[in-house]
């Protein structure tokens, strides 16, 4: 008994830990790891912002300064610098004043790069609008059916996700809004478009917070079957990793003759027992 090491045989299983591990070995493969949802902040204020801002913009804010506060005749402005130019036209038919080269063409750059600049602004705010009602339509296709998690998180699952899917809801009939405005804007790009149906901002900040504390949410219940999903693994590797394999005893250079008669036994040769 001397050569025998001392205290409990370490290769021995309870029957309270004999009983856990033939569980764990019966069951199933766990089910598998979910990635987590993207959290990046949706920022659908500062786009409502951006909006508002394009809806509102016309010639007269952006053409020269001596027209500035008479923006409703800067269409007859541009037509009469068109109708002077078409017809060789030296002095303005209205005040008589001298209409020179340089002049027309101040006239025609200022008001048709202001227009340009509109439209560009139109384009710009559409991209960005599309981008986050693509990125919230992703959001939603990558929501994990309750099946693939683990049974004991289903629940928590199942509610995380219904609040996440109300909010993506929620931005979805604000981003058709959106769209809509900026679709009428740029077809008469140097008209004011009335915002009545476009989001209020400190609603749109509300969204924002709302949504990405809910995307959060459902990723704590992704990580928590991930984490089922590893411990698991670790447990029923435990309950084979001597499966065949030599005691730990025998691989640390214990020699045979001083292991207790139990280190000769795998873990699944004592729960066959």
């Amino acid at each position: 008994m001397a050569d025998y090491a001392k205290g409990p045989c370490d290769g021995l299983l309870s029957d309270e830990e004999q009983k856990r591990l033939r569980a764990v070995i019966a069951q199933d493969a766990p089910l598998a790891k979910r990635a987590l949802m993207d959290e990046e902040h949706f920022n659908l204020a500062g786009l409502v912002d951006d909006v508002r801002r394009v809806l509102d913009t016309t010639l007269g804010a952006m053409a020269l300064e001596d027209l500035r506060g008479h923006e409703t005749m800067l269409r007859w402005v541009k037509e009469g610098e068109q109708y002077h130019r078409a017809h060789y036209l030296a002095s303005c038919l209205l005040c008589g004043g001298e209409l020179t080269e340089q002049r027309l063409r101040s006239l025609g750059q200022a008001i048709d790069g202001a227009l340009d600049r509109i439209s560009r602004d139109i384009s710009d705010a559409k991209a960005k609008v599309e981008a986050l009602r693509d990125r919230a339509h992703g959001l939603e296709k990558d929501i994990p059916s309750s099946n693939d998690i683990s049974k004991e998180l289903q629940l928590s699952f199942t509610a995380a996700a219904g609040d996440l899917q109300i909010s993506l809801g929620a931005g979805s009939t604000a981003f058709k809004a959106l769209l809509s405005l900026l679709e009428k804007k740029a077809e008469a790009p140097n008209i004011r478009v009335a915002a009545e149906k476009l989001v209020a901002e400190a609603e749109a900040a509300e969204w924002d917070k709302m949504a990405t504390r809910r995307v959060a949410a459902l990723n704590a219940v992704i990580g928590a079957h991930n984490t089922s999903y590893d411990e698991f693994s670790e447990v029923q590797d435990k309950a084979h990793e001597t499966e065949g394999a030599p005691p730990r005893r025998w691989r640390e250079g214990v020699p045979r003759s001083r292991v207790r008669p139990c280190q000769g036994q795998s873990v699944a040769g004592q729960l066959g027992c």
